[in-house]
């Protein structure tokens, strides 16, 4: 958890200047109407507290569902050449067909790596469903990015940490579709290191 601590502070220190930014750049914007986007990302929201995995993916980009298995699957692939594995690994406490990660869709890469992560480490699932997310406001940049501001209250082991964050939302073929929060970005990075310590 002390990684994810650090991911925690960095990204929020680089909520806070983004925030600097959008509200100087940006005030003019305010006009127009973001109650649709920052509707999709209550929903996205309430989805990461209840660890509705399947849920929060079919709010997400494509190309961020791309991104996590892409990513992910770098190190697994390592993984299993480095147990000789040609057919099957352990993956978080169940044996998963590799053809099917390789030829699964990234919705269900996601909804199945995410499901199975917060089932074997209770931690992470205490620190996220007890996370309360307030949406401040939100800004657009162009016509195709909108960036929702929020403040997150969570509880980190003994202590409980209050921060701004921001979640953007891209547009995907005509619909508005969230990008990788920094929360799951901090889960991608203690799931590289995961697995990259069990090829050693």
């Amino acid at each position: 958890m002390r990684a994810y601590r650090q991911v925690t502070l960095i990204t929020s220190l680089l909520a806070i200047c983004l925030v600097l930014v959008l509200a100087v750049g940006c005030t003019q914007q305010q006009a127009v109407s973001l109650d649709e986007q920052i509707a999709i990302a209550r929903a996205g929201n309430e989805a990461v507290v209840q660890l509705n995995w399947d849920e929060y993916a079919k709010l997400l980009h494509t190309e961020a569902l791309d991104s996590f298995k892409t990513t992910l699957m770098q190190p697994i692939e390592i993984l299993a050449r480095a147990d000789n594995a040609t057919d099957s690994i352990n993956l978080f406490g169940s044996t998963v067909q590799l053809e099917n990660l390789r030829n699964g869709t990234s919705e269900e890469f996601f909804t199945s790596l995410m499901t199975n992560l917060f089932t074997i480490v209770p931690d992470l699932s205490t620190t996220f469903t007890g996370m309360d997310n307030r949406i401040v406001g939100a800004v657009a940049e162009g016509d195709s990015l909108v960036h929702v501001v929020m403040q997150t209250k969570m509880a980190l082991g003994n202590r409980t940490v209050d921060e701004m964050n921001v979640v953007t939302l891209k547009q995907d073929q005509g619909e508005w579709k969230l990008e990788l929060s920094n929360k799951i970005e901090g889960i991608i990075m203690l799931v590289q290191q995961s697995l990259l310590q069990r090829r050693g």
